[in-house]
């Protein structure tokens, strides 16, 4: 072989692996590196208020007397723009009383699906004109980073989440009903056969169980161990429930 053609040759195999080389960095990787992760957080919403001659309305650019938020922790700030607020007015959840809201911040926490008439007032007189709907809708949650039937459910010590689902505090509530409140944190699933991945973080044993209605499927969990549970998501929701001697932490997953 001549020395051209040896130089030929090395040439083209240099070529050859390193165009190798490059499909597996740009191939491999990728998919791990788009994989979320997410943490359980509150949904929040922030309401501008202001009080006038006339009643209240929504504090913006153009004043409306509508405004939508998300079920969760909503923060209001209340302006009191009356030519005499020599009286404190404050404003008033018409079709919920217990709700009062006094001028300047605060922050309250709307589960039910609803919506409410907020009017301004002051002791002693009845409420002014001009009044807001505020309207509470189901919160927005981000696409889950796995496959729509599989939820992989994370058991740790002191909590139970969703790390490849969008998860959040404060569960949404019809009006009306006559549910009970329940405090864990929840996701949602869509409906349809589908699995529930449960993989134990905690170090210790986890007795476990997932309910759906008057259907209970229980499982042992061992130290770092990860079961799979297969479910049909049906009706409105699917209950986690894991318990550590003392301990038990909770988590629902919504079915829409």
């Amino acid at each position: 072989m001549t020395r051209s053609a040896r130089f030929r040759r090395a040439f083209a195999g240099a070529v050859s692996g390193a165009l190798g080389a490059l499909l597996l960095v740009a191939v491999v990787p990728a998919g791990a590196a788009s994989q979320p992760r997410y943490e359980t957080t509150h949904t929040r919403s922030q309401v501008s208020l202001r009080i006038d001659d006339n009643g209240v309305t929504v504090n913006r650019n153009r004043p409306t007397a509508s405004v939508e938020v998300q079920a969760g922790i909503v923060t209001f700030d209340v302006a009191d723009a009356r030519t005499d607020t020599s009286t404190p007015a404050t404003v008033r959840f018409l079709n919920a009383p217990g709700i009062v809201l006094d001028p300047g911040p605060s922050e309250r926490t709307l589960a039910v699906l609803r919506t409410y008439t907020l009017a301004a007032a002051w002791d002693g007189s009845p409420p002014l004109p001009d009044t807001v709907s505020l309207t509470v809708g189901f919160p927005m949650l981000a696409p889950p980073a796995e496959r729509e039937h599989r939820v992989s459910v994370t058991v740790g010590r002191s909590a139970i989440n969703t790390p490849r689902r969008d998860s959040r505090f404060v569960e949404p509530r019809l009006p009306f009903s006559d549910d009970p409140v329940h405090t864990a944190p929840w996701t949602t699933v869509s409906s349809g056969p589908g699995r529930i991945q449960l993989r134990n973080t905690s170090g210790v044993r986890q007795n476990c169980t997932v309910t759906q209605g008057s259907e209970v499927s229980s499982v042992i969990l061992r130290r770092s161990a990860t079961r799979t549970i297969a479910v049909d998501f049906a009706g409105s929701r699917a209950d986690v429930s894991c318990t550590a001697g003392a301990t038990t932490t909770q988590f629902a997953l919504l079915v829409r």
